[in-house]
């Protein structure tokens, strides 16, 4: 079993201080999970940056409590959810797919080069949702790529779901702008994902909450299957 010895995601960035250029790259490492996981239908549900890993210099894609096989999920609104990574039409009637992960990618993203703050700083639960649920997305800060910026903002966040990117053309933009940025991509990484996943399944899968429901023991990175994180998280 891997160690991630840097600890949840959110608490690495707040204590490393890394530089801007590194976190386009853990956000790049956290798009590669992300496209995995959806090649193998599967929709993770609960994206943000304290549900990733870090260690060896690479985020982990973790805590897979919530995943869901498959390309469409409801769920029943009485039911506690991180409200401040949601998109408009989770926040409205339950619905979950792919592109659910994509606009909660988004806003990790966010997190990321804030240092692991929380999003929406100042604003309540309810009011997060009301702002949403209005067209409300939080800016990036102003030391943010303006490049950057605007993909995450146009191809993350639209009010339809169906008008939001992939996790896998994210990843294609993303290397290419990394290139243009001077920062490491790293080495091909999906071969040995796919290695790892099959030993993985092999050692067996755990279904969890009823049909359909998958919680792998192990968790997706860009390199590798990490342990998932057993610290209790918020949800709010």
């Amino acid at each position: 079993m891997e160690l991630a010895d840097g600890g949840a995601l959110d608490s690495a960035l707040a204590k490393l201080n890394f530089p801007m250029k590194k976190k386009y790259t853990l956000i790049y490492q956290a798009a590669l999970g992300l496209a995995y996981i959806h090649g193998k239908n599967l929709m993770h549900r609960d994206v943000a940056a304290r549900n990733c890993l870090y260690g060896g210099g690479q985020v982990k894609i973790s805590d897979f409590g919530l995943s869901r096989e498959g390309v469409q999920y409801t769920m029943d609104l009485k039911k506690k959810v991180p409200i401040r990574w949601l998109p408009p039409e989770t926040i409205r009637s339950g619905l979950y797919t792919p592109k659910t992960d994509v606009f909660s990618f988004g806003v990790m993203a966010w997190e990321i080069t804030e240092d692991g703050k929380e999003p929406y700083p100042g604003l309540k639960v309810v009011e997060v949702a009301i702002k949403v649920l209005q067209g409300y997305r939080q800016p990036f800060s102003p030391d943010v790529n303006q490049e950057f910026a605007n993909y995450i903002s146009k191809n993350c966040y639209p009010e339809n779901y169906e008008e939001r990117t992939t996790m896998d053309a994210i990843t294609k933009w993303m290397k290419g702008f990394l290139k243009a940025q001077g920062c490491d991509t790293g080495r091909s990484t999906i071969n040995v994902l796919a290695s790892v996943m099959k030993k993985t399944k092999a050692s067996g899968e755990k279904l969890l909450g009823g049909k359909g429901t998958k919680s792998f023991s192990k968790s997706v990175s860009s390199a590798s299957v990490s342990a998932s994180a057993n610290s209790n998280q918020k949800r709010v």
